[in-house]
């Protein structure tokens, strides 16, 4: 998509930085109000963000969108006055295994994510919405293990889900 270009892929993976300011910015309001998302998104613009994924390739920047959009739809669908939640959750769950499929690494949104499901549990039907992101989820994971699979066997499917080490 590059043509081969460095600089054109470290453009996209700087690119793909600001973008994911949007949904860090909605995280910290709805945690911290509008001064404290203000303050985030500066800090990530001119401290880790953009700058630090320049000197990075270009996975770590698609992963970081994707998984910071997965969380921001995680809080839409958590929240108690939220209008789609089930299309929020089937949503976040396409976005996890996205930013998964992008960078195995990403698995670890999954740490926030659950924290933020076991604060809502109070006030919203968490299991409904763990079904929904699973569904999502599997829209991704499905296809993309059966292709996997068919391209390299159990040891293609074993290094996608980190266990390549016991499938060699």
């Amino acid at each position: 998509a590059t043509g081969g270009s460095l600089f054109a892929a470290r453009a996209v993976a700087v690119v793909l930085s600001i973008i994911a300011t949007g949904p860090l910015f909605f995280l910290a309001a709805t945690s911290g109000g509008r001064r404290a998302a203000l303050l985030t998104a500066l800090l990530w613009l001119l401290g880790s963000g953009p700058v630090g994924l320049l000197s990075l390739g270009h996975t770590e920047a698609v992963a970081t969108a994707l998984a910071l959009s997965c969380l921001t739809l995680w809080a839409i669908a958590l929240s108690p006055i939220s209008r789609l939640p089930r299309a929020a959750a089937f949503a976040a769950g396409v976005l996890l295994l996205l930013a998964i499929a992008s960078r195995k690494t990403a698995v670890f949104v999954l740490v926030p994510g659950l924290l933020l499901a076991l604060s809502a549990w109070r006030h919203v039907d968490t299991p409904r919405f763990l079904r929904w992101a699973m569904a999502g989820g599997s829209i991704v994971a499905v296809p993309w293990l059966v292709s996997v699979f068919a391209l390299y066997g159990f040891v293609g499917v074993g290094e996608v889900v980190g266990f390549g080490y016991l499938t060699t």
